[in-house]
């Protein structure tokens, strides 16, 4: 049965993780000859540069491995729906892709610190993308949470035969 809750809440998951690439994870202003302001924002795909007379960002710095992860987690969330035949088996992708939603985000958070450390910044924001990851680790293991009462249902319903 493809209409469960943990099909709702995997791909939730799934949406979450494809809204951080247009979504920023952080901005910040950084200054440089001791009066230019260039806004920068960092997404999951890099780095996005803006100075105070253009219009547009510039990407500056591509990031493939986060942009390349953040996909490959959120293919194998709508993979791990589909598996809704062999819960033990969804079940463990699952907690698997919780681990590596973790990890993805101390990547980002590890690569936002290498950024910033290297720089003069002011007027810091975070952006709604700081928060997807969370969200989707939060989504993620409440979908595991209803395979595995899914699982218990059916071995205590075999038990009843």
């Amino acid at each position: 049965m493809i209409q469960r809750i943990q099909t709702i809440y995997l791909f939730l998951a799934s949406v979450a993780l494809a809204l951080m690439m247009y979504f920023p994870i952080y901005q910040f202003d950084k200054i440089s000859n001791g009066t230019e302001y260039t806004r920068v924002k960092i997404m999951i795909n890099g780095t996005y540069e803006k100075a105070e007379a253009a219009l547009e960002y510039t990407n500056i710095n591509f990031q493939m491995p986060q942009f390349l992860m953040s996909v490959c987690i959120g293919l194998a969330l709508l993979v791990c729906i589909f598996l809704y035949k062999n819960r033990k088996q969804q079940l463990r992708i699952a907690r698997i892709l919780i681990i590596l939603e973790f990890s993805l985000m101390l990547f980002i958070f590890a690569m936002i610190a290498k950024e910033i450390k290297a720089l003069e910044i002011s007027n810091i924001e975070y952006g709604i993308g700081a928060f997807l990851p969370s969200l989707a680790i939060l989504l993620t293991a409440l979908a595991a949470r209803a395979i595995r009462k899914d699982e218990t249902l059916v071995r205590s319903a075999d038990r009843l035969r």
